[in-house]
C-alpha cells in the first residue's frame, strides 16, 4: 500500500515530505484523493496510517 512506501521514504530521510494519492476514473466520472505527508508532525496533523487515509477518504 502507498502508506508503507511513504513511511519508508520519510524514515530513511529520502524525503522530508511527500504528496501522494490516487485518481480513479470511470468513463466521464472520476474521484481523486491527494495528501501532503510530512515527516515532522505539527499543529493538527493526523497520523499517516492506512486506517486514517481510509477515514479521510470516506468523509
Amino acid at each position: 500500500m502507498m502508506t508503507a512506501y511513504v513511511e519508508q521514504l520519510l524514515a530513511t530521510g529520502a524525503a522530508k515530505a511527500c504528496v501522494c494519492g490516487w485518481i480513479e476514473q470511470y468513463h466521464e466520472d472520476f474521484e481523486a484523493a491527494i495528501f501532503l505527508v510530512e515527516g515532522d508532525a505539527r499543529g493538527v496533523a493526523l497520523p499517516f496510517t492506512a486506517e486514517q487515509v481510509e477515514k479521510l477518504y470516506q468523509s
